[in-house]
């Protein structure tokens, strides 16, 4: 009985000893994949940040569009007007 007795007892150290090993591993790459994550969120908020900014840059230019499209409609009929009555004294001086 001692010899098998022996046996079991290597046999269940070894695969202690394995499981061991492998629990180890396990955690090393799950803390490896932790940091590639928090890498990858800190990444993910630098660019939401800089949509944002873009987004309410965007939106600046869009208030700057509205308050120039009144003066520059009106500039636009003057200068069609003044081509047309320029084009109407070319036409008559000829």
């Amino acid at each position: 009985m001692e010899n098998a007795e022996q046996i079991l007892v290597v046999i269940l150290a070894t695969m202690l000893a394995i499981f061991l090993l492998l629990g180890i591993m396990a955690v090393i790459k799950l803390i490896q994949l932790m940091n590639y994550l928090k890498q990858m969120t800190e990444k993910a908020e630098k660019v939401a940040e800089t949509a944002e900014n873009l987004v309410k840059k965007a939106a600046n230019a869009g208030n700057l569009l509205k308050f120039a499209a009144g003066p520059a409609a009106a500039l636009k009929l003057i200068s069609t007007v003044s081509g047309l009555f320029s084009k109407r004294k070319k036409s008559r001086s000829k």
